[in-house]
Order: C-alpha cells, then sequence, then structure tokens
C-alpha cells in the first residue's frame, strides 16, 4: 500500500470556487497558461496543489524592502 495522498483533480468550476474568482476567469488563467493544468481527452482538470502554489506566487507581503 502507498503512503502517498490521493491526487484530487478539481474542474474548472470547483477550482474557481477554490480561488474566489469566476470560472471566465479561471479559463482565462489557463487558456494564457498562468496556472498549470491537466488535459484528459478533452476534460480539462486543476490540481488543488497547483491552486494553493498559485495563491502562494501571488500573495505579496506588505512593507516587505525592495
Amino acid at each position: 500500500m502507498s503512503d502517498k495522498t490521493p491526487l484530487k483533480l478539481l474542474k474548472v468550476k470547483d477550482a474557481a470556487d477554490v480561488l474566489g474568482i469566476s470560472q471566465s476567469k479561471m479559463w482565462n488563467l489557463k487558456y494564457s497558461r498562468e496556472i498549470p493544468f491537466v488535459s484528459i481527452g478533452s476534460a480539462v482538470r486543476f490540481k488543488l496543489s497547483d491552486l494553493e502554489d498559485f495563491v502562494e506566487q501571488q500573495t505579496e507581503t506588505c512593507g516587505a524592502p525592495r
């Protein structure tokens, strides 16, 4: 048996809900390749871990030295 956590793949609607954005914005992020995605046939899915990484990359800290 594997100790790995099962891979969580989300549909566009669910990924948009996680990020708190519209589905159209989610599609725009996908088409502009700003966020990784998985293609399974004609289906598009997003890994939860990629969404979390995306949020971390977008996070800015206040008062950080330049």
